[in-house]
């Protein structure tokens, strides 16, 4: 039985390519990776999404897909709300407007995606961020990843932690970030009091001395939060 199926790079961008792709779908698949195509049309999107409709597909890998507008990702968002999929891998796209990321998340209330990846995006803007984090306050996303976006300014960072207050986020990952700065960690580890974070990734951000590492865990301490530095 085969639970993961692949289409990386099968140059797949039409809707009817899309369509012809997933007949090969069975209800043994959990792993539908799409992963370095095209499909990045409204049309193409939502006949992924209309394929995925009774199958038991939970992981949607539509990482390096050249996705960025608002009518694109409304139209996956919007699309997933009849399916099983938990796990939304968007990686490497391009989705990082205010207008996209507000569509992209209005679209996700009402599915059952719980994991929502969105590194190498270039989300970094305290704007952009502001809209990501308030968006997902109807959602049920609880892991967040936004690793290598460059969320390395203070303004940014409090933007980000503080919209995501009232979410349902307990997994941040904010890895390769290039968060090393006194002023943005302290931004950060006084902005999570307020949120349901439970585990923080700053893994390969540059936080190389133990005493920063010591102070990030003492601003902590009465957070519950779990840190990865390494």
């Amino acid at each position: 039985m085969t639970q993961y199926l692949d289409f990386y790079n099968k140059k797949i961008i039409t809707p009817k390519e899309v369509i012809e792709a997933l007949k090969s779908l069975t209800q043994e698949v959990k792993i539908l990776s799409l992963s370095n195509n095209r499909i990045d049309t409204p049309e193409a999107l939502e006949a992924l999404t209309n394929g995925l409709k009774g199958t038991n597909v939970t992981k949607l890998d539509l990482s390096q897909n050249c996705i960025k507008t608002p009518e694109e990702v409304e139209a996956l968002a919007n699309g997933l709300k009849d399916t099983n999929v938990t796990i939304l891998d968007l990686s490497q796209n391009s989705i990082n407007t205010p207008e996209a990321l507000e569509a992209l998340t209005n679209g996700l209330k009402g599915t059952n995606v719980k994991t929502l990846n969105l590194s190498k995006n270039e989300i970094n803007t305290p704007e952009v961020l502001e809209a990501l984090a308030n968006g997902l306050k109807d959602t049920n996303v609880t892991r967040l990843d936004l690793r290598q976006n460059r969320i390395n300014t203070p303004k940014a960072v409090e933007a980000l932690v503080n919209g995501l207050k009232d979410t349902n986020v307990t997994k941040l990952c904010l890895s390769w970030n290039y968060i090393y700065t006194p002023e943005a960690l302290e931004v950060l580890t006084k902005s999570l009091k307020g949120t349901n974070v439970k585990e923080l990734d700053l893994s390969r951000n540059g936080i190389k001395t133990a005493s920063a590492v010591e102070a990030l865990t003492k601003s902590l301490k009465d957070t519950n939060v779990t840190l990865i530095t390494e």
